[in-house]
């Protein structure tokens, strides 16, 4: 199974070797503990550095 390196767009950290084909996407940042959606494609070469995308106020309207 693939890994993927995602900075998170909170706190910048950069969080490696995360399974995300597991999670259908979602991770935690290991800095900030942040819950964050990835857009990632298992088409992506393993070196690639993802881009989060805050979801935050998604969250909260669930809440």
């Amino acid at each position: 199974m693939k890994t993927y390196d995602v900075q998170c767009p909170i706190c910048g950290a950069l969080n490696q070797n995360l399974y995300l084909e597991e999670t259908g996407g979602w991770m935690e940042c290991e800095k900030c503990g942040r819950i964050i959606y990835t857009a990632f494609s298992v088409d992506l070469p393993q070196t690639s550095v993802l881009h989060a995308r805050c979801t935050s106020e998604y969250l909260a309207a669930f809440h």
